[in-house]
């Protein structure tokens, strides 16, 4: 438990930075070959204790999946969110980590999840800074609505 919530802790301290850097236009983006594959393995590894006994975390994608150009540390940070939501979020059932090459230029990730879901017209402000779902969800489940805007 004190592990998880040094997880916790520590994302959101870094999530907090990384607005504060966008904010103010200094947030740096590095350009390096990054194996998805690699960095999605790892980010459910640093992640599975957080899994609640009804759910099974999946991850889907494959190693042959070609490099990416990005910032590992952003992708690191991105797939935590992502996933790290889907966990808080998901109680029974399953969350899936999946990826595609759409063509020579693009690959798709993908977290799909049995939990509580988003309801569509939510959809555009819990990508917003500091937004969540409701207040409610904010109370019952806690977050500070930053790690899906960034």
């Amino acid at each position: 438990m004190i592990r998880a919530s040094g997880i916790r802790l520590n994302a959101l301290v870094n999530d907090i930075l990384d607005a504060a850097a966008f904010k103010e236009r200094k947030l740096v983006i590095k350009h390096e070959a990054v194996s998805l594959a690699a960095t999605a393995a790892t980010v459910c590894d640093s992640l599975q204790m957080l899994v609640g006994g009804g759910v099974v975390l999946q991850n889907l994608i494959e190693p042959g999946l070609p490099l990416v150009l990005g910032d590992a540390g952003r992708i690191v940070q991105i797939l935590t969110n992502l996933v790290g939501n889907a966990i808080k979020f998901t109680h029974d059932g399953r969350i899936a980590l999946s990826a595609r090459a759409i063509d020579d230029s693009f690959v798709e990730v993908d977290v799909a999840d049995t939990g509580i879901g988003i309801p569509q017209d939510k959809l555009e402000v819990i990508f917003q800074a500091f937004q969540q779902v409701d207040m409610s969800t904010t109370r019952k489940y806690g977050g500070t609505g930053l790690g899906l805007a960034l």
